[in-house]
């Protein structure tokens, strides 16, 4: 390809924006986890699934939150729960470094901070 058809291509690419339908990702996640009344400790073998079709992130065995913000640079979702608990989180699309929030009113009962990584098929 010449050099004007490889800038006519990426010029071509950089107008069309950024495309996010038929995503859908799931990412291995570990780092920490607090909860109110509990010290800090590890959370090990937890994912979280993007699902930009269906509008939601599935984090492993806590349920499906919608989206709320997606950006270039993050996905974010937040839900109102049961019993008054909201949960919010963001999830960095470049460092995939993930915060996620419960929380009763203004005071935080729980929070997670990990970092996750494309989870790869075992076969």
């Amino acid at each position: 390809m010449s050099k004007i058809g490889l800038i006519a291509f990426a010029a071509a690419i950089a107008l069309t924006g950024v495309s996010y339908a038929g995503e859908q990702v799931t990412l291995a996640c570990s780092g920490t986890a607090w909860i109110k009344g509990n010290s800090r400790g590890d959370a090990t073998g937890l994912s979280v699934v993007i699902d930009l079709d269906r509008g939601v992130v599935a984090w492993s065995g806590f349920g499906d939150f919608p989206i709320t913000k997606n950006t270039d640079n993050s996905v974010g979702f937040k839900s109102g729960g049961t019993n008054g608990i909201t949960t919010e989180g963001s999830v960095d699309r470049y460092s995939g470094h993930a915060v996620i929030l419960s929380l009763r009113g203004n005071v935080v009962v729980s929070s997670f901070s990990l970092d996750c990584k494309p989870a790869k098929p075992l076969f």
